[in-house]
């Protein structure tokens, strides 16, 4: 239930610590037992992007919110090294039947690495690549960029980013805002970075050769984003690797410009759209039909690339461009298409990664989009899934 809280869950659970998650992974309800073993209690502050729900009389609900989670997750138990490869193997397998060529994932643990390094070491190749970032604590990332960025597998596995979210979802009230949710009167979403320390951190990722991946879904989250790109791209700071921003939900007009300025492409994800689609308006008001303005983007030549926002919904190359080209303010097929490739063209010398589809999705009718399906995924040549009953 929605309205489960703390006690409800202590109550079912009894001394065991236990969690529940929610399917867009941006919110964990968890027993008392859990918020003991962390340390949190009722005087414990909401961290950077990140809200400890409490009720009108200060009281922990047990929810906690976007960046917040991860105070949770650290007292957790983690799986092992062989069990996480066989994890990240079978989201690989997954994805290849999916039609995706290339997993990006903002959320790679320093923990994660040695896995990672296994799955590069056994004899059978992943389906596809992985592209990652690393994400946690600052203090645990730093030392991490003085190695340099991480290339296994011959180039299959690529760790050469640094995940940094300023804020978290509309659905948990954690996307900053410069005015206060309609539905929530008094939250403006999670405590926000100074541009200053944002800057600080993208100045130091691009100086190690790694990418900085600006996760911002709020208005006042993107203008904090696009604030520090312009502050470290005056200094050439991008001249090694160009960070990305993930999000853009709800872009402020004035920072669209701005953003094209700095060369930084914005990463978009269509499926948290038909997510939220039902109660956008009731959590934004008057602000809903700015929000997911891809169209504007487009127009003023911001760089775009189309992402699935996994795990909010399952991969699916198709259903995200039909979000992309559905949506009142959404992209034309051409540039859908453009940012769900890269715009990347197959060449000679060229990666032949790419997916055959079983119909001409820029063709088909809108209403028909839904039947298209991956028929075969090829991945350096080689095909790595074949449609069961393909001619």
């Amino acid at each position: 239930s929605k309205d489960m809280s703390l006690v409800d869950l202590t109550n079912a659970t009894g001394r065991h610590p236990a969690c529940l998650f929610h399917a867009t992974d941006n919110a964990i309800l968890a027993n008392a037992q859990v918020f003991d073993i962390a340390g949190v209690g009722p005087d414990y502050p909401d961290p950077p992007g990140g809200r400890v729900v409490r009720n009108a009389y200060g009281q922990i609900t047990g929810i906690v919110t976007d960046q917040a989670a991860e105070v949770l997750r650290l007292v957790m138990p983690r799986p092992t090294a062989p069990e996480l490869a066989a994890l990240f193997r079978t989201a690989a397998d997954t994805a290849a039947a999916c039609g995706i060529t290339m997993l990006c994932d903002p959320s790679v643990s320093p923990d994660d690495l040695p896995a990672l390094e296994q799955l590069a070491r056994e004899k059978k190749k992943l389906p596809v690549r992985i592209q990652g970032a690393l994400s946690g604590n600052w203090r645990d990332i730093q030392p991490l960029l003085a190695r340099g960025p991480v290339n296994l597998s011959g180039g299959r596995i690529e760790i050469g980013s640094v995940s940094m979210p300023l804020d978290g979802g509309f659905n948990t009230g954690g996307a900053i805002l410069y005015r206060p949710y309609e539905d929530e009167r008094f939250n403006a979403g999670v405590p926000a970075p100074s541009p200053e320390e944002l800057q600080s951190r993208v100045e130091a990722v691009s100086a190690a050769g790694f990418s900085a991946w600006i996760l911002a879904t709020g208005d006042r989250a993107i203008d904090l984003a696009v604030q520090a790109l312009e502050a470290a791209s005056s200094g050439g700071s991008f001249q090694s690797a160009m960070p990305r921003v993930i999000g853009g939900d709800l872009i402020p007009p004035d920072a669209v410009e701005r953003l094209r300025g700095t060369g930084v492409p914005l990463t978009i994800l269509p499926g948290r759209w038909s997510a939220s689609r039902a109660w956008l308006k009731q959590r934004l008001g008057q602000r809903e039909p700015d929000a997911y303005n891809w169209k504007a983007l487009a127009a003023a030549g911001v760089s775009l690339r189309l992402g699935s926002g996994a795990p909010m919904a399952r991969p699916n190359p198709v259903r995200d461009f039909t979000d992309a080209v559905t949506t009142p303010n959404g992209l034309s097929r051409e540039q859908a298409l453009a940012a769900l490739t890269g715009a990347v063209e197959l060449k000679a010398g060229g990666r032949a990664d790419f997916t055959i589809l079983s119909g001409d999705i820029m063709k088909i009718e809108d209403g028909d989009l839904a039947s298209v399906l991956p028929v075969l995924t090829i991945v350096d040549g080689e095909v790595v899934f074949e449609r069961p009953g393909n001619p």
